[in-house]
């Protein structure tokens, strides 16, 4: 066996840290080089990707420590990443903090979609705004790359984001709180005895 998980000390606490035993020095080594690694978990609608870290704290053995996950939903052509859609507790807002005339439809690590019944942005033009509400602000950036016309008047722009890796970080784990907070799961049920 390449890897051996001995039980936990004490499986009660959240904030116990767990360790993989590795009996073979050439998995070490490969771990080692590559440039990312992930775990995924499949289930009905989503799948997460959690970024994985290995920590050696002592020869031999190392200690995973997961990132904030992608969240990606099964959709008809293949996976996208999830949306959090019509966010009743978001708004944005311009760098001076006044509320920007923008309904928000939907949000992604990867993109925005907004309505609005008065303004007129433009294809490819920059967009800047933050995201605010339920205890966060975020500067968000993108490129306006689609508009639809609605039969109520209304224009839908979609925004492709350009974060840095700090912001998009941000930006992740608030979406992946919300995705919990809409799909609550019960751990122990879910876990088969052996």
């Amino acid at each position: 066996m390449l890897l051996n998980f001995p039980e936990p000390a004490n499986t009660n606490r959240p904030d116990d840290n767990y360790q993989i035993e590795l009996n073979n020095s050439q998995l070490i080594t490969l771990l080692n080089k590559a440039d990312s690694l992930f775990i995924e978990a499949k289930f009905e609608q989503h799948n997460l990707r959690f970024p994985l870290y290995l920590a050696h704290d002592m020869p031999d053995v190392i200690t995973p420590r997961f990132g904030i996950p992608d969240i990606y939903e099964h959709a008809t052509a293949g996976q996208r990443l999830w949306r959090l859609d019509n966010p009743a507790d978001l708004e944005l807002l311009n760098n001076n903090g006044e509320k920007l005339p923008f309904e928000i439809i939907n949000i992604s690590v990867s993109g925005l979609l907004i309505r609005d019944h008065m303004l007129t942005l433009h294809l490819g033009e920059r967009f800047d705004g933050i995201l605010s509400g339920f205890g966060i602000s975020i500067p968000l950036t993108g490129v306006i790359v689609r508009s639809k016309k609605r039969k109520n008047k209304s224009q839908e722009w979609a925004i492709r984001l350009t974060l840095d890796s700090n912001v998009h970080e941000k930006l992740q784990e608030y979406i992946y709180q919300r995705h919990q907070d809409q799909y609550p799961t019960d751990i122990a049920s879910d876990v088969e005895s052996p």
